[in-house]
């Protein structure tokens, strides 16, 4: 009888969910199934992380799980000469040209680092080093094609969105050593459902209710109006020292 369990095997992944509901995926096996059209194989455990998402014997679940497409080329071995016992050890992931990953150069190979790069929206986090065909010294996180970017690097932290950045909490403190700047195309507003208090600024500043009040003198004054209703505080002008 064949030994299969002494053998690496290359298969490709097909279509197909596992009945069983294991996580388990169909594998085409060439060398194995010359009589098995290439849209069909057999069910093979994941097995390419070694940490993969299982569970204790109190029913906790933990650990990681990453998907493989259909199409992926992968090595199948066997634990014992039954079919059955096929599982994925690893990607083939060099077997094709232009596998490097976010279209780096060849030069670049050793100084990025992709801890994840998801097949339909793009999502990645990635780490440069020395690169010369990406911003170097810098950790990238990329959401949906790009369409929110996180990059930190050692000129500090830059936000960039498409959509909106919305932060809540029960204390928000924004401080800067030099200088802190507000600025829109359109308007920037300043609400308090109680008072707001300013300090010493280079401002002009008007205070509502409803509708926009000037106050009679452009100082920026210490406290606002302390009431349960809520306030706006609009900085219609701000001159830079």
């Amino acid at each position: 009888m064949f030994d299969i369990t002494n053998k690496e095997f290359i298969g490709t992944i097909v279509d197909g969910s596992d009945p069983k509901n294991e996580g388990r995926y169909k594998v085409h096996i060439p060398e194995l199934m010359h009589n098995i059209p290439e849209n069909d194989g057999i069910w093979v455990r994941n097995h390419v992380h070694k940490y993969r998402y299982t569970k204790d014997r109190d029913n906790n679940h933990y650990g990681e799980y990453k998907p493989l497409h259909p199409g992926t080329i992968v090595i199948i071995k066997f634990l014992s000469n039954d079919y059955n016992s096929g599982y994925i050890d690893r990607v083939l992931s060099d077997y094709e040209h232009n596998m490097m990953p976010l279209n780096v150069s060849s030069s670049d190979r050793d100084q990025i680092t992709v801890l994840i790069l998801t097949k339909k929206y793009n999502h990645i986090l990635a780490l440069n080093e020395d690169t010369q065909s990406q911003p170097p010294d810098s950790i990238h996180i990329y959401y949906n094609k790009g369409q929110t970017k996180i990059i930190i690097d050692n000129q500090g932290v830059h936000i960039y969105t498409d959509g909106n950045i919305d932060m809540q909490g029960k204390n928000i403190r924004l401080y800067a050593e030099e200088q802190l700047r507000l600025q829109a195309k359109k308007e920037v507003e300043i609400r308090s459902y109680e008072s707001y208090i300013c300090g010493k600024a280079h401002a002009s500043c008007t205070w509502t209710d409803d509708e926009p009040k000037d106050f009679e003198s452009p100082i920026i004054p210490s406290y606002g109006p302390s009431t349960s209703q809520s306030s706006d505080l609009r900085i219609s002008t701000l001159i830079m020292p």
